[in-house]
């Protein structure tokens, strides 16, 4: 008989989670480190963020099945990409990695090795909502694994065109795709939320970084006022 154990650690107030982290709780089954809307101080009186998870923190729980990551927005691609090198230590089935960046800004691109792990796990709901995302490398999707069920990409900046060449509608497995509100933010948001945001550097960083094939990326370190994060709403839709 199966247990779930559930572990909820929202606005965990670290900047970082060690590679031993979740040491001695590979029973966990359900894990939540979303951000919300309150948050955590440090003893200096700034505002804490997560901005990375070292390789190797996931891979602990051997028994993972769902995890939520979302709203963590200083996190990026470069944060998604240490989970899913740790995803196939575990048993994972649900991945929700919303608005892992800032909302405001250029856009961003997913590498296959970003997501190539996945293909080695037996996932079945993938949630990638609000992230800028406009495109993936070549037959990126084609490394998702088949057994698939749902795939959440709303509210990023894709094109029709760009999903069949990247291999998204090849995904015959899945049952739900949800691609509604696309490119929905104006340019003069964009250009103002930019540098409100000041992750420029990170974005760019972290470009050169993946492109690199870097095992773990590495993160500039930034102070992030709180008007980012005033700006910084969750995704919302009526559509589920």
């Amino acid at each position: 008989m199966l247990h779930y154990v559930k572990l909820m650690l929202p606005n965990l107030g670290l900047e970082t989670i060690t590679e031993n982290y979740f040491e001695n709780l590979s029973q966990i089954t359900s894990l939540d480190i979303s951000l919300t809307r309150y948050r955590q101080i440090n003893t200096s009186g700034s505002e804490v963020y997560l901005k990375s998870i070292e390789s190797g923190a996931i891979a602990k729980l051997t028994k993972l099945r769902s995890l939520d990551i979302s709203f963590n927005s200083l996190l990026g691609f470069c944060g998604l990409r240490n989970i899913t090198q740790d995803l196939p230590n575990t048993d994972i089935k649900v991945l929700k990695a919303n608005q892992i960046h800032c909302p405001y800004g250029f856009s961003t691109i997913l590498f296959v090795d970003d997501i190539k792990p996945l293909k080695d796990t037996n996932l079945t709901e993938l949630y990638l909502d609000g992230n800028r995302l406009e495109m993936t490398e070549d037959i990126a999707p084609t490394y998702l694994p088949k057994t698939l069920r749902v795939l959440s990409l709303m509210g990023n900046r894709l094109r029709l065109d760009k999903y069949k060449i990247d291999g998204i509608f090849t995904l015959t497995g899945i049952h739900s795709l949800f691609l509604s509100f696309q490119d929905q933010t104006k340019s003069q948001e964009v250009h103002s939320g930019w540098f409100v945001c000041n992750d420029f550097t990170d974005t760019i960083q972290c470009l050169s970084d993946r492109k690199s094939n870097k095992q773990s990326c590495k993160r500039q370190k930034q102070n992030v006022g709180g008007s980012a994060q005033e700006l910084q709403e969750p995704y919302q839709s009526n559509e589920f």
